[in-house]
């Protein structure tokens, strides 16, 4: 039974290292290991935390998802082409990661090694609509309300870790979202802003995408580079409309 609960994952952690802070799971499809890096790190900024671990994983390639999938128009038939005008799809993948987070002061009077600095986060859904059809101005309200608690706005940013799942209207919807929020801080056309996509390398592993994208973006600040996203040859009309 304790196997085939997903809830209990965090409670076998717990065991494992002898946590009494709390182990919980969050479900927000795709956005559930973001959510969670939000959730701790707001209960760290507020005190009630001195360490958390947020990650987790999804291995769940069964026959019910596929075909759930696959009758949705989701799956791509031949490649994965993210951010790519041809971009029809997604290929579904596994991940499993974790990060330690903490009050940066914290962390450098115990001498840990500091990745990055997380500044802000927000969070907000499309609100009315269609269920799963995506919306450019709730994922612009997210964006807007991150920057906001970051203290700056989009116009320093060399690159974006984005969603990416190489679908048509997703793709579409996202990129004119970050178009939009980049107009906001006054950054007219031709704004060279790098937009990459970790699905693009190893396909969307749904619940775990997040976190894998959160660490694809931690290390890329960390180590100074703006990594690319695999097969976009033809870049999507929305790069060159913005």
């Amino acid at each position: 039974l304790a196997g085939g609960l997903s809830n209990t994952i965090a409670g076998r952690i717990c065991n494992s290292f002898d946590l009494h802070g709390g182990g919980y799971t969050i479900d927000g499809a795709c956005s559930s290991l973001l959510l969670a890096v939000c959730n701790a790190a707001s209960r760290l900024a507020s005190g009630e935390l001195d360490l958390a671990l947020a990650g987790g994983v999804d291995v769940s390639l069964d026959t019910f998802e596929l075909i759930g999938f696959a009758k949705t128009g989701a799956l791509t038939p031949d490649e994965m082409r993210v951010y790519d005008q041809r971009g029809n799809g997604f290929i579904p993948g596994e991940g499993c990661a974790f990060v330690v987070l903490r009050p940066l002061q914290a962390a450098l009077a115990a001498g840990d090694h500091v990745y990055a600095v997380l500044r802000g986060w927000g969070i907000s859904s499309d609100g009315r609509g269609g269920l799963t059809a995506p919306s450019r101005s709730g994922q612009a309200l997210a964006l807007r309300r991150a920057y906001q608690a970051a203290g700056y706005d989009m116009s320093a940013l060399a690159f974006v870790e984005g969603h990416g799942t190489g679908t048509r209207v997703g793709d579409k919807t996202e990129l004119e979202a970050i178009a939009s929020v980049l107009a906001d801080a006054g950054e007219g056309s031709g704004r060279a802003l790098g937009v990459t996509s970790l699905k693009s390398l190893i396909g969307h592993t749904k619940a775990a995408a997040g976190i894998g994208a959160f660490l694809k973006a931690v290390m890329a600040v960390n180590r100074r580079v703006i990594p690319p996203t695999a097969n976009c040859l033809q870049p999507h009309p929305v790069f060159a409309d913005s």
